[in-house]
């Protein structure tokens, strides 16, 4: 903290002209030590401000201690007070005066916001008058017994008056500015929605429709099939730069574009009524304060304002085949069948996924096998974008020379240079266990959407830390593995196939070499601490020819991309409870990422991307410090660090307790989440501090590692039945073509054997989907059941 005479002499100066002015800590937003006596008496200006306390901000008590001192706060990047002070000067001209002659005091703030200032004799307590339609606050005050931080503190800039020189309004003037505020408020006031949803069709939209299916001559028209399936909506918001951030009862709140303060809420969709409200004034084209149908809002965003093409384009086709009897688009018993599920709930499957010669693709037709192709819709900690050290540096640069920025993906690029960096370095003790640092990391985003320069950067890593040695992108044998284990000790793969790898996993592409270093790099996750790792024996040091030489603490770091597709096509559930995917630290990018702008000179004369001086100073005191350690530093933790870790792990194993009869996957991931923790927490503390044997690791490090596990145990079971569902429709798709190449009918037996890989309640769920879609018939033959292609499929 710096003791500034600016600050001081600023608050001295406000002091003397009646306020309660205090020393504050601006990134905690509050006053040094005890303050609340001060509500009551005038403090010593000397005594508060003395030689020894350490602060960085001033801020002011509100309330009669300041002669009525009141402040109208305005939040959420003050989104309402350009258009709630000229709703001032229209409905209430008597207040003109307050802000032409006495000139309340405005400030903007570090958070965006405003602060409105004046001082009363009516001076009442906090109080909040207006809400977002979620119950977000707009306009709030600060009262009797209430705190703002105030400029000069940094990060707050005086926009009109002076804090020395706070006018006085009347009684009646304070009780209007009130009233003006209190019509902001959206949550209590429903008739500020302009274009609330309706549950019929609009009478301006076009009414071609199509029956539901199962219920003969009930019509559904383009709009009242958005309103019930949410997807179309919710994707065309991502493409244009929102992102889901969480759900609060009827509501997911997004964030807008662009938006400077992650995580900060900039439009809602009510999942209830069906309608998405956009409050911030950043949200174009769609309008603050105004509510959109889902129809509305798409034809806005994608169709330039035209509903009769959106109309068009959204309005179920009718299909021509009578034996695709049993893929019902919607349940009629329920007008609005995902009311109230969160942001990925199952939507009802539009029968527009059917083909238009009567016959459908499993995948898409079967309401088990659909396969989202959506972004993450859990919300990435925005703690971790904003992480200190060598991980935020190279984050840094990874966003910086993106063209397509991905700041979940450049974290997790960061975060796997650091595990690569204290790799055979360091460990951490826990209960005579020995955590390391290696991490296994995947980054899954659409293709083209950045990950290119993900893999750049953490190449740049590698080759500043070892310049005389490749970075491995593959492995064409485990043997290749093994042998560059053996030579270099200390490896950072960079995976771009690894779908390629789950397909092999999965028995969908064999693969015996693939198999291997699969299998291979299993062992070396967890030899990590191994002084004595042998390598699988080759057949010359089998017959004793050639004598193996043991690896001292084999260290591999792997950052994999992919794409979530893929991903998902690629997972089964043997695949999720072999361990190899949950080692892994899964990170989800955003399905679109805005382009960043550049100019001509820019875009000419930049420098290529590398690593700054000083950051490959950072990397190479890495390697000095591996050159001259013998045995890796043992690192220790502090009680607040254990504690935190402990109570997180708690809550898991209760939930572990409750789902060990799944077989889903989830509670072997689970399972892991504490081994995870303390590796993170020991990268984080190391990516703070740098190679330092004697670190210890904080509650800091320790809470920033729970945020990451915790978004992994929510996006891993968000996504597990995903998993399963892919893995069902995949196999009813190849048991489909396996009875087809089978002459058009095949007996139970027959698929059994062809598909024992996959247990049997994965093919009783494929064969279901099949029969339930009239692509096969059940006939028995001579006491078996035969599987038989329908006409419309043979």
């Amino acid at each position: 903290f710096l003791m500034t005479n600016p600050l001081i002499d600023a608050a001295k100066r406000i002091y003397d002209s009646g306020l309660v002015v205090l020393p504050a800590l601006r990134k905690e937003k509050r006053p040094v030590g005890a303050w609340k006596k001060w509500t009551k008496e005038r403090p010593d200006f000397d005594a508060v401000f003395g030689s020894r306390t350490k602060f960085d901000a001033i801020c002011v008590l509100c309330g009669e201690i300041s002669g009525g001192l009141e402040i109208i706060d305005f939040d959420q990047n003050a989104v309402a007070f350009d258009a709630y002070v000229e709703r001032l000067k229209k409905t209430a001209p008597e207040l003109t005066r307050v802000f032409e002659r006495k000139t309340p005091v405005i400030e903007s703030t570090q958070r965006g916001g405003k602060h409105l200032a004046f001082r009363s004799g009516a001076c009442g307590k906090n109080q909040k008058l207006a809400s977002d339609a979620n119950g977000g606050v707009l306009i709030e005050t600060r009262g009797e017994g209430g705190i703002c931080l105030i400029a000069p503190t940094d990060g707050y800039v005086l926009e009109q008056g002076d804090w020395a020189n706070v006018p006085t309004i009347t009684p009646e003037e304070r009780d209007a500015m009130f009233e003006v505020a209190r019509e902001f408020d959206l949550l209590h006031a429903p008739s500020y929605v302009q274009t609330p949803p309706s549950r019929v069709q609009n009478s301006a939209t076009p009414s071609r429709s199509a029956p539901i299916a199962g219920t003969p001559g009930v019509q559904v028209s383009a709009a009242d099939f958005l309103r019930r399936d949410l997807s179309p909506l919710r994707d065309s918001l991502r493409r244009a730069g929102w992102s889901y951030l969480r759900t609060e009862g009827d509501f997911e709140q997004w964030e807008r574009p662009n938006q400077p303060v992650r995580g900060k809420s900039g439009g809602s969709l009510n999942v209830k009524d069906r309608y998405f409200y956009c409050f911030t004034s950043n949200g174009a084209p769609f309008e603050p304060n105004k509510c959109y149908s889902p129809l509305d809002a798409i034809a806005l965003r994608d169709f330039g304002g035209n509903v009769s093409e959106a109309s068009k384009a959204f309005a179920p086709k009718r299909s021509t085949s009578k034996r695709i009897r049993s893929v019902e688009i919607y349940n009629d018993d329920q007008r609005f069948p995902d009311s109230g599920r969160s942001c990925d709930g199952d939507a009802p499957l539009p029968l527009a996924a059917v083909k238009e010669n009567g016959s459908a693709d499993v995948r898409a037709a079967s309401p088990a096998g659909r396969v989202s192709q959506r972004d993450s819709d859990v919300a990435f900690p925005k703690e971790l974008l904003d992480c200190d050290g060598l991980i935020g540096k190279l984050a840094d640069v990874a966003n910086q020379f993106a063209i397509r920025p991905q700041p979940e993906g450049a974290f997790l690029a960061g975060l796997s240079c650091a595990s690569y960096l204290a790799g055979r370095s360091f460990a951490l003790n826990y209960a005579g266990t020995l955590v390391t640092p290696n991490l296994y990391a995947l980054f899954l985003a659409p293709s083209g959407m950045g990950k290119e320069v993900l893999r750049r950067v953490c190449s740049s890593v590698a080759f500043t830390y070892k310049p005389d040695e490749p970075v491995p992108e593959s492995f064409a044998s485990v043997q290749a593995l093994q042998n560059m284990t053996s030579r270099v000790r200390k490896l950072f793969w960079l995976h771009d196939e690894f779908g390629r790898d789950l397909a092999t996993m999965a028995g969908r592409q064999p693969n015996v070499n693939v198999s291997g270093v699969i299998t291979e790099s299993l062992k070396l996750y967890s030899n990590a601490n191994n002084r004595n790792y042998l390598p699988k024996l080759v057949a010359s040091e089998a017959k004793g020819t050639k004598r193996p030489d043991p690896v001292d603490r084999p260290s591999l770091t792997i950052f994999a991309t992919g794409n979530p597709t893929e991903f998902y096509e690629a997972t089964t559930e043997a695949v999720l409870r072999n361990g190899y995917v949950s080692r892994f630290t899964i990170v989800y990018g955003r399905i679109y990422s805005e382009k960043r702008k550049t100019t001509f000179d820019d875009a000419k004369n930049a420098e290529p991307m590398s690593l700054p001086p000083a950051l490959q100073k950072d990397v190479l005191s890495w390697r000095d410090y591996e050159a001259t350690a013998c045995d890796p530093a043992i690192l220790t933790f502090d009680k607040d660090a254990f504690e935190c870790v402990s109570a997180y792990d708690e809550e898991t194993e209760k939930q572990i307790r409750l789902d060990v009869f799944n077989s889903d996957g989830v509670t072997e991931m689970k399972a892991r989440l504490f081994e995870k923790a303390w590796k993170y927490a020991l990268l984080f503390k190391l990516s703070e501090r740098g190679p330092r044997p004697n670190l210890v690791v904080d509650r800091k490090a320790a809470e920033l590692a729970i945020l990451l596990v915790d978004y992994e145990a929510r996006q891993f079971a968000k996504n597990a039945k995903k998993f399963a569902a892919s893995d069902v429709s995949a196999l009813a798709n190849e048991i489909l073509e396996f009875v087809r190449a089978n002459g058009g009918s095949a007996s139970l037996s027959q698929i059994t054997r062809k598909f024992q890989r996959h247990d049997k309640r994965r093919r009783d769920e494929a064969l279901a989907t099949l029969v339930d879609a009239d692509y096969v018939d059940v006939a028995d033959g001579k006491g078996k059941r035969i599987f038989v292609l329908t006409e419309e499929n043979s």
